[in-house]
Protein backbone atom coordinates (compact mmCIF):
# COMPACT_ATOMS: atom_id res chain seq x y z
CA UNK A 1 0.00 0.00 0.00
CA UNK A 2 1.75 3.36 -0.57
CA UNK A 3 1.75 6.15 1.93
CA UNK A 4 -0.78 8.53 0.11
CA UNK A 5 -3.21 4.89 0.13
CA UNK A 6 -2.75 4.90 3.87
CA UNK A 7 -3.75 8.38 4.28
CA UNK A 8 -7.40 8.57 6.10
CA UNK A 9 -9.95 9.97 3.82
CA UNK A 10 -11.76 12.95 5.23
CA UNK A 11 -14.55 14.12 3.69
CA UNK A 12 -15.32 18.30 4.23
CA UNK A 13 -19.13 19.67 3.88
CA UNK A 14 -19.97 23.38 3.25
CA UNK A 15 -23.21 24.50 2.65
CA UNK A 16 -21.92 27.55 0.92
CA UNK A 17 -19.49 28.25 -1.57
CA UNK A 18 -19.42 31.53 -2.47
CA UNK A 19 -17.34 34.09 -0.60
CA UNK A 20 -17.11 34.10 3.35
CA UNK A 21 -15.26 33.13 5.89
CA UNK A 22 -16.56 29.45 6.45
CA UNK A 23 -15.75 28.27 2.88
CA UNK A 24 -12.33 29.91 3.15
CA UNK A 25 -11.68 27.65 6.41
CA UNK A 26 -11.97 24.68 4.70
CA UNK A 27 -10.13 26.05 1.70
CA UNK A 28 -7.35 26.40 4.36
CA UNK A 29 -8.00 22.78 5.78
CA UNK A 30 -7.82 21.17 1.84
CA UNK A 31 -4.44 22.76 1.08
CA UNK A 32 -3.05 22.57 4.84
CA UNK A 33 -3.83 18.91 5.29
CA UNK A 34 -2.65 17.74 2.07
CA UNK A 35 -0.42 15.22 3.24
CA UNK A 36 -1.63 13.98 6.18
CA UNK A 37 -4.86 12.83 4.49
CA UNK A 38 -7.38 12.49 1.49
CA UNK A 39 -9.53 15.45 1.20
CA UNK A 40 -12.91 14.97 -0.24
CA UNK A 41 -15.06 17.78 -0.02
CA UNK A 42 -19.27 17.99 -0.71
CA UNK A 43 -20.31 21.82 -1.30
CA UNK A 44 -22.76 23.87 -3.16
CA UNK A 45 -21.51 24.15 -7.13
CA UNK A 46 -20.84 27.90 -6.46
CA UNK A 47 -18.17 30.57 -7.43
CA UNK A 48 -15.44 30.74 -6.45
CA UNK A 49 -14.82 28.03 -3.85
CA UNK A 50 -16.42 25.27 -5.85
CA UNK A 51 -13.51 25.75 -8.76
CA UNK A 52 -10.73 26.62 -5.76
CA UNK A 53 -11.70 23.52 -4.05
CA UNK A 54 -11.83 21.44 -7.36
CA UNK A 55 -8.51 22.63 -8.30
CA UNK A 56 -7.26 20.82 -5.26
CA UNK A 57 -8.84 17.99 -5.05
CA UNK A 58 -9.59 17.16 -8.43
CA UNK A 59 -13.42 16.86 -9.77
CA UNK A 60 -13.45 12.80 -8.96
CA UNK A 61 -13.26 14.12 -5.25
CA UNK A 62 -16.46 16.81 -5.32
CA UNK A 63 -19.92 16.14 -4.66
CA UNK A 64 -22.45 19.22 -5.27
CA UNK A 65 -25.26 19.90 -2.34
CA UNK A 66 -27.66 22.24 -2.78
CA UNK A 67 -26.73 25.72 -0.46
CA UNK A 68 -27.95 25.88 2.61
CA UNK A 69 -31.36 23.84 2.16
CA UNK A 70 -31.52 19.80 3.08
CA UNK A 71 -32.84 17.95 -0.21
CA UNK A 72 -33.60 13.86 0.43
CA UNK A 73 -32.24 13.43 -2.75
CA UNK A 74 -28.28 15.00 -1.59
CA UNK A 75 -28.57 13.26 1.01
CA UNK A 76 -28.78 9.82 -0.31
CA UNK A 77 -26.31 11.28 -2.59
CA UNK A 78 -24.57 11.66 -0.59
CA UNK A 79 -24.77 8.51 1.70
CA UNK A 80 -23.69 6.77 -1.65
CA UNK A 81 -20.50 9.23 -2.23
CA UNK A 82 -18.95 8.29 1.21
CA UNK A 83 -19.57 4.72 0.79
CA UNK A 84 -18.04 4.55 -2.75
CA UNK A 85 -15.19 6.38 -1.72
CA UNK A 86 -14.63 4.71 1.57
CA UNK A 87 -14.35 7.74 3.60
CA UNK A 88 -13.39 7.37 7.07
CA UNK A 89 -14.33 10.87 8.70
CA UNK A 90 -17.01 13.55 8.11
CA UNK A 91 -15.96 16.93 9.09
CA UNK A 92 -18.79 19.71 8.54
CA UNK A 93 -18.98 23.05 8.63
CA UNK A 94 -21.70 25.46 10.19
CA UNK A 95 -25.45 24.74 10.74
CA UNK A 96 -26.35 24.05 7.14
CA UNK A 97 -23.83 21.31 6.42
CA UNK A 98 -24.29 19.47 9.50
CA UNK A 99 -27.91 18.41 8.41
CA UNK A 100 -26.42 16.09 5.83
CA UNK A 101 -23.00 15.41 7.81
CA UNK A 102 -24.95 14.08 11.43
CA UNK A 103 -27.38 11.60 9.49
CA UNK A 104 -25.29 10.49 7.09
CA UNK A 105 -22.73 9.80 9.12
CA UNK A 106 -24.64 8.13 11.46
CA UNK A 107 -26.67 5.57 8.75
CA UNK A 108 -23.06 4.71 7.37
CA UNK A 109 -21.05 4.41 10.47
CA UNK A 110 -18.15 6.97 10.14
CA UNK A 111 -17.33 9.27 12.65
CA UNK A 112 -18.42 12.76 12.39
CA UNK A 113 -16.66 16.52 13.51
CA UNK A 114 -18.63 19.41 13.18
CA UNK A 115 -17.30 23.14 13.63
CA UNK A 116 -19.32 25.77 14.62
CA UNK A 117 -18.89 28.89 12.75
CA UNK A 118 -21.19 31.58 14.54
CA UNK A 119 -24.06 30.11 16.42
CA UNK A 120 -26.20 33.16 14.93
CA UNK A 121 -29.72 31.21 15.16
CA UNK A 122 -28.98 30.90 19.03
CA UNK A 123 -28.81 34.60 19.49
CA UNK A 124 -31.84 34.77 17.45
CA UNK A 125 -34.96 36.05 19.66
CA UNK A 126 -36.96 33.53 20.61
CA UNK A 127 -39.53 31.91 18.64
CA UNK A 128 -40.87 28.23 17.62
CA UNK A 129 -38.10 28.01 14.83
CA UNK A 130 -35.49 28.68 17.09
CA UNK A 131 -36.75 26.25 19.77
CA UNK A 132 -36.85 23.69 16.60
CA UNK A 133 -33.71 24.03 15.64
CA UNK A 134 -32.55 23.69 19.11
CA UNK A 135 -34.36 21.00 19.65
CA UNK A 136 -32.40 18.95 16.64
CA UNK A 137 -28.63 20.88 17.51
CA UNK A 138 -29.27 18.86 20.89
CA UNK A 139 -30.28 15.19 19.42
CA UNK A 140 -27.72 15.26 16.51
CA UNK A 141 -25.02 16.08 18.68
CA UNK A 142 -25.68 12.22 20.05
CA UNK A 143 -24.43 11.20 17.11
CA UNK A 144 -21.30 13.77 16.75
CA UNK A 145 -17.96 12.19 17.73
CA UNK A 146 -16.62 15.23 18.31
CA UNK A 147 -18.07 19.42 18.32
CA UNK A 148 -15.07 21.49 17.82
CA UNK A 149 -16.11 25.37 18.67
CA UNK A 150 -14.01 28.34 17.53
CA UNK A 151 -14.44 31.05 20.13
CA UNK A 152 -15.19 31.05 23.62
CA UNK A 153 -18.58 33.10 23.02
CA UNK A 154 -19.84 30.01 20.59
CA UNK A 155 -19.18 27.34 23.02
CA UNK A 156 -20.87 29.75 26.46
CA UNK A 157 -23.95 30.42 23.74
CA UNK A 158 -24.17 26.78 22.78
CA UNK A 159 -23.84 25.65 26.54
CA UNK A 160 -26.44 28.15 27.44
CA UNK A 161 -28.74 26.87 24.45
CA UNK A 162 -28.95 22.95 26.19
CA UNK A 163 -25.74 21.56 23.79
CA UNK A 164 -22.38 21.44 23.76
CA UNK A 165 -21.78 19.65 26.44
CA UNK A 166 -20.81 16.36 24.59
CA UNK A 167 -16.73 15.65 23.23
CA UNK A 168 -15.92 19.17 22.04
CA UNK A 169 -12.45 21.21 21.21
CA UNK A 170 -11.26 24.60 21.06
CA UNK A 171 -9.58 25.82 17.65
CA UNK A 172 -9.51 28.86 16.76
CA UNK A 173 -9.75 30.01 13.22
CA UNK A 174 -6.30 31.12 12.54
CA UNK A 175 -4.77 33.12 8.71
CA UNK A 176 -1.55 33.54 7.53
CA UNK A 177 1.08 36.00 8.03
CA UNK A 178 3.33 36.75 5.01
CA UNK A 179 5.27 39.44 6.54
CA UNK A 180 5.55 42.58 7.36
CA UNK A 181 3.77 45.89 5.49
CA UNK A 182 4.67 49.72 5.77
CA UNK A 183 2.30 51.76 6.93
CA UNK A 184 1.29 54.40 4.38
CA UNK A 185 2.16 57.92 4.57
CA UNK A 186 -1.28 59.44 4.16
CA UNK A 187 -1.28 61.97 7.15
CA UNK A 188 -3.84 64.75 6.02
CA UNK A 189 -5.75 62.98 3.15
CA UNK A 190 -9.01 60.75 3.74
CA UNK A 191 -8.88 58.17 6.07
CA UNK A 192 -9.44 54.59 4.58
CA UNK A 193 -11.87 52.99 5.97
CA UNK A 194 -12.76 49.66 5.05
CA UNK A 195 -15.37 46.94 5.95
CA UNK A 196 -17.17 43.68 4.99
CA UNK A 197 -21.10 43.30 5.56
CA UNK A 198 -23.05 40.52 3.93
CA UNK A 199 -26.26 43.16 4.43
CA UNK A 200 -27.87 40.29 7.12
CA UNK A 201 -28.71 41.07 10.91
CA UNK A 202 -25.79 39.58 11.88
CA UNK A 203 -23.59 41.60 9.78
CA UNK A 204 -25.50 44.51 11.30
CA UNK A 205 -25.99 47.62 8.26
CA UNK A 206 -28.39 49.75 10.41
CA UNK A 207 -25.53 50.47 12.43
CA UNK A 208 -23.33 51.00 9.72
CA UNK A 209 -25.25 53.21 8.32
CA UNK A 210 -25.57 55.59 11.56
CA UNK A 211 -21.79 55.35 11.80
CA UNK A 212 -21.84 56.90 8.27
CA UNK A 213 -24.05 59.56 9.20
CA UNK A 214 -21.79 60.34 12.46
CA UNK A 215 -18.98 60.46 10.44
CA UNK A 216 -21.12 63.11 7.75
CA UNK A 217 -21.74 64.98 11.13
CA UNK A 218 -17.97 65.37 12.32
CA UNK A 219 -16.19 65.60 9.03
CA UNK A 220 -17.03 64.25 5.90
CA UNK A 221 -13.59 65.05 4.10
CA UNK A 222 -11.82 63.61 7.18
CA UNK A 223 -12.72 59.87 5.45
CA UNK A 224 -13.67 57.78 2.60
CA UNK A 225 -15.38 54.63 3.64
CA UNK A 226 -15.11 51.04 1.59
CA UNK A 227 -18.10 48.92 1.58
CA UNK A 228 -17.41 45.01 0.14
CA UNK A 229 -19.69 42.16 0.38
CA UNK A 230 -23.39 41.22 -1.03
CA UNK A 231 -26.72 40.03 0.19
CA UNK A 232 -30.23 40.95 -0.30
CA UNK A 233 -30.15 43.89 1.08
CA UNK A 234 -27.14 45.68 -0.65
CA UNK A 235 -29.75 47.52 -3.04
CA UNK A 236 -31.63 49.18 0.19
CA UNK A 237 -28.42 50.11 1.47
CA UNK A 238 -27.12 51.75 -1.17
CA UNK A 239 -30.52 53.40 -1.66
CA UNK A 240 -30.19 54.82 1.88
CA UNK A 241 -27.18 56.08 1.16
CA UNK A 242 -27.98 58.15 -2.09
CA UNK A 243 -31.06 59.51 0.10
CA UNK A 244 -28.93 60.89 2.50
CA UNK A 245 -26.36 62.22 0.03
CA UNK A 246 -23.43 59.87 1.95
CA UNK A 247 -22.90 58.22 -1.65
CA UNK A 248 -20.25 61.11 -1.84
CA UNK A 249 -17.61 59.71 0.28
CA UNK A 250 -19.04 55.92 0.85
CA UNK A 251 -18.15 53.50 -2.19
CA UNK A 252 -20.85 50.02 -2.10
CA UNK A 253 -18.19 47.43 -4.43
CA UNK A 254 -20.47 44.17 -3.43
CA UNK A 255 -18.34 40.81 -3.64
CA UNK A 256 -14.64 41.14 -4.63
CA UNK A 257 -12.33 37.67 -5.03
CA UNK A 258 -9.19 38.08 -3.78
CA UNK A 259 -10.10 41.06 -1.02
CA UNK A 260 -7.12 40.07 0.97
CA UNK A 261 -4.57 40.76 -1.47
CA UNK A 262 -6.43 44.47 -1.52
CA UNK A 263 -6.68 45.09 1.76
CA UNK A 264 -3.11 46.74 2.33
CA UNK A 265 -4.27 49.87 0.04
CA UNK A 266 -6.74 50.72 3.09
CA UNK A 267 -6.00 52.59 6.44
CA UNK A 268 -7.79 50.96 9.09
CA UNK A 269 -11.04 48.01 9.30
CA UNK A 270 -14.37 48.72 11.00
CA UNK A 271 -16.75 46.00 12.05
CA UNK A 272 -20.50 46.65 12.91
CA UNK A 273 -21.51 42.93 14.01
CA UNK A 274 -24.13 42.21 16.40
CA UNK A 275 -22.67 38.47 17.23
CA UNK A 276 -19.53 36.86 15.58
CA UNK A 277 -17.98 33.22 15.76
CA UNK A 278 -14.20 34.17 15.61
CA UNK A 279 -14.68 36.70 12.18
CA UNK A 280 -12.03 35.24 9.51
CA UNK A 281 -12.09 39.22 7.79
CA UNK A 282 -11.33 40.49 11.03
CA UNK A 283 -8.05 38.43 11.14
CA UNK A 284 -7.10 38.74 7.79
CA UNK A 285 -7.31 42.83 8.12
CA UNK A 286 -5.19 42.28 11.59
CA UNK A 287 -2.41 39.72 9.66
CA UNK A 288 -2.16 43.07 7.28
CA UNK A 289 -1.55 45.24 9.74
CA UNK A 290 -4.63 47.02 9.54
CA UNK A 291 -5.97 48.84 13.07
CA UNK A 292 -9.61 47.20 13.51
CA UNK A 293 -12.11 49.02 15.03
CA UNK A 294 -14.70 46.10 16.46
CA UNK A 295 -17.79 46.22 18.46
CA UNK A 296 -17.90 44.78 21.67
CA UNK A 297 -19.93 41.01 20.86
CA UNK A 298 -18.72 37.51 21.27
CA UNK A 299 -15.93 36.57 18.92
CA UNK A 300 -14.67 40.41 18.93
CA UNK A 301 -14.49 40.36 22.52
CA UNK A 302 -11.71 37.68 22.21
CA UNK A 303 -9.24 39.34 19.81
CA UNK A 304 -9.95 42.85 21.92
CA UNK A 305 -8.68 41.25 24.96
CA UNK A 306 -5.30 40.71 23.72
CA UNK A 307 -4.22 44.28 24.84
CA UNK A 308 -6.70 45.97 22.01
CA UNK A 309 -9.22 47.28 24.05
CA UNK A 310 -8.61 51.03 22.68
CA UNK A 311 -10.26 49.44 19.05
CA UNK A 312 -13.85 48.20 20.75
CA UNK A 313 -16.74 50.18 21.05
CA UNK A 314 -20.11 49.71 22.77
CA UNK A 315 -22.37 47.70 20.36
CA UNK A 316 -25.20 50.49 18.63
CA UNK A 317 -23.21 53.69 19.98
CA UNK A 318 -21.54 54.86 16.69
CA UNK A 319 -20.37 58.41 18.36
CA UNK A 320 -18.27 56.02 20.26
CA UNK A 321 -17.52 54.26 17.06
CA UNK A 322 -16.12 57.58 15.13
CA UNK A 323 -14.12 58.22 18.13
CA UNK A 324 -12.58 54.99 17.97
CA UNK A 325 -12.11 55.22 13.91
CA UNK A 326 -10.50 59.04 14.02
CA UNK A 327 -8.23 58.55 16.96
CA UNK A 328 -6.41 56.99 14.15
CA UNK A 329 -5.91 59.80 11.50
CA UNK A 330 -2.31 60.10 11.57
CA UNK A 331 0.33 57.43 10.07
CA UNK A 332 1.83 56.89 13.26
CA UNK A 333 -1.27 55.91 15.29
CA UNK A 334 -2.12 53.53 12.15
CA UNK A 335 1.42 52.22 12.53
CA UNK A 336 1.53 51.36 16.08
CA UNK A 337 -2.17 49.72 16.16
CA UNK A 338 -1.30 47.72 12.85
CA UNK A 339 1.76 46.36 14.66
CA UNK A 340 0.04 45.40 17.75
CA UNK A 341 -3.08 44.06 15.09
CA UNK A 342 -0.70 41.89 13.33
CA UNK A 343 1.22 40.45 16.65
CA UNK A 344 -1.84 39.16 17.96
CA UNK A 345 -2.44 37.17 15.03
CA UNK A 346 1.08 35.93 14.65
CA UNK A 347 0.46 34.96 18.52
CA UNK A 348 -2.88 33.76 18.83
CA UNK A 349 -4.18 33.22 15.97
CA UNK A 350 -1.95 31.68 13.35
CA UNK A 351 -3.03 29.08 10.96
CA UNK A 352 -0.40 26.22 11.28
CA UNK A 353 -2.13 25.99 15.27
CA UNK A 354 -5.30 25.69 14.16
CA UNK A 355 -3.80 23.03 11.21
CA UNK A 356 -1.76 20.87 13.85
CA UNK A 357 -4.91 21.11 16.27
CA UNK A 358 -7.37 20.06 13.53
CA UNK A 359 -5.51 16.68 12.72
CA UNK A 360 -4.65 16.47 16.44
CA UNK A 361 -8.72 16.20 16.88
CA UNK A 362 -9.18 13.72 13.17
CA UNK A 363 -6.49 11.69 14.93
CA UNK A 364 -8.18 11.28 18.55
CA UNK A 365 -11.55 10.55 16.78
CA UNK A 366 -10.28 8.05 14.45
CA UNK A 367 -8.39 6.42 17.11
CA UNK A 368 -11.83 6.98 19.44
CA UNK A 369 -14.56 7.41 17.43
CA UNK A 370 -17.23 7.54 20.39
CA UNK A 371 -15.33 9.90 22.27
CA UNK A 372 -13.32 7.69 24.54
CA UNK A 373 -10.53 10.46 25.13
CA UNK A 374 -10.73 13.61 26.90
CA UNK A 375 -11.77 16.86 25.42
CA UNK A 376 -9.29 19.70 25.84
CA UNK A 377 -11.47 22.41 26.72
Amino acid sequence: MSSVEAQPRVLLITGRADIGGGPEHVLQLVEGLAGRCQVFVACPQEAPYWDRYTAQVGSERMLAIPRRRLSLGALWALRRFVGRQHIELIHSHGSAASAYSRPVGALSGVPIVHTHHGLFFVSRPGGLKRRLRLLIEQLLERVTSLSIFVSDGDQALARSAGFGFGASRMIRNGVAVSGEIVAKDRDGAPLKIVTVNNYSEAKNPDLLLAIIAELATRDEAAAEVHVYGDGDGRAAFASALRAAGHDRFVHVHGAVPGLREQLPAHDIFLSCSRWEGLPYAVLEAMAASLPTVLSRVPGHDEILAHGLDDCGYALGDAAEAVDRLLAFRTAASRQSAGARAQAVVRQHFGADEMLDSTWAAYCDVLEHPIAEWQPNV
